[in-house]
C-alpha cells in the first residue's frame, strides 16, 4: 500500500466526469467572475470555450443549487497541511475582519467567530 496517496491527491487537480461535479469544481473561477460583474451567460460561454458542455438553463440551475447549499469558497481548493506545518497569518490591526462589522483595537483582540 502506497502511504503517499498520490492517486487520490491528484483527484482535486482534474475535472470530474459529472456536469454538476465540474461547476463545482470550477466554482472559485465562476464565484470570482460573478463578483466581477461579469453576466451568468458570460460565464456559460467561457465554460463552453474550456469544454463544459450544458445547456444554459442547465448551469443556471446548478449555480443555484450551489449557491442554496453554500459551497465553501475559500477553502475548495486548499491542499491539506502535512504534520509540522507551520501557518502564518496576517493581520492588520485596526482594520475589519470581514466577517463581521467590528473593528479590532488591538492584535490580541481580533475578532474570531468560528
Amino acid at each position: 500500500m502506497n502511504t503517499e496517496l498520490p492517486h487520490l491527491r491528484a483527484l482535486p487537480e482534474s475535472a470530474p466526469h459529472t456536469k454538476s461535479g465540474r461547476i463545482v469544481w470550477a466554482w472559485l473561477e465562476i464565484q470570482a467572475s460573478l463578483a466581477s460583474g461579469r453576466k451568468m451567460h458570460e460565464i456559460w460561454e467561457a465554460l463552453q470555450l474550456d469544454g463544459i458542455e450544458m445547456s444554459y438553463g442547465q448551469f443556471r440551475t446548478y449555480v443555484w443549487r450551489i449557491r442554496k447549499r453554500g459551497v465553501p469558497t475559500a477553502s475548495a481548493r486548499v491542499p491539506p497541511l502535512a504534520a509540522g506545518s507551520i501557518v502564518i497569518l496576517l493581520v492588520t490591526v485596526g482594520a475589519p475582519c470581514g466577517l463581521c462589522s467590528q473593528v479590532p483595537p488591538l492584535a490580541a483582540n481580533i475578532c474570531m467567530p468560528w
